[in-house]
């Protein structure tokens, strides 16, 4: 599968705590297919395996899946629809460690002044960082980063949006 094709999504869950308390959750889902109606789509077993990820208690997993099931739509064989909060293409290039970059990934790179961080984005057909003095191909970046540090994942905007703050 050529990396660039693929997607990941978030979507909002609920689940019940084991003292009984409503909870809500932005979920990441990886490798998701997406529909132009804007619903996204993924089988069972890979929802289960990113819920397993972010819960570990067993009732509050199930719960969560009995949201999904109830509250979006599900086809019977294994196959979910869900409305997405956010999709993310895959850039299909990767850090210096080998991990694949996301729309939506926070990286970092060392620059004369020291480590920075920009969120990835998709503009004008293109992933780019937007530096300070205009948007930069992310490719580019990689490419020509004149660091041995090179361009390193470091999170992403739904999970810690707060680290673009400390690489500023």
């Amino acid at each position: 599968m050529n990396d660039r094709f693929r997607f990941r999504a978030w979507v909002v869950g609920h689940y019940f705590s084991e003292n009984d308390e409503e909870k809500e959750i932005l979920l990441k889902l990886n490798d998701v297919t997406v529909y132009n109606d804007g619903l996204i789509g993924i089988d069972y077993h890979s929802l289960l395996e990113s819920v397993c990820g972010f819960l570990t208690n067993e009732g509050e997993r199930e719960s969560l899946i009995e949201y999904f099931e109830d509250k979006n739509f599900t086809t019977g064989d294994d196959w979910y629809y869900l409305e997405a909060k956010s999709i993310e293409q895959c850039s299909g290039l990767k850090d210096k460690n080998g991990t694949l970059i996301y729309e939506g990934d926070i990286v970092e790179h060392d620059t004369a002044a020291g480590p920075k961080r920009w969120p990835v984005v998709f503009r004008g057909g293109c992933f780019v960082l937007p530096y300070e003095s205009g948007d930069a191909w992310l490719a580019k970046a990689i490419a020509h980063c004149p660091y041995d540090s090179g361009v390193r994942v470091v999170g992403n905007i739904h999970e810690t949006p707060e680290i673009l703050e400390e690489g500023k």
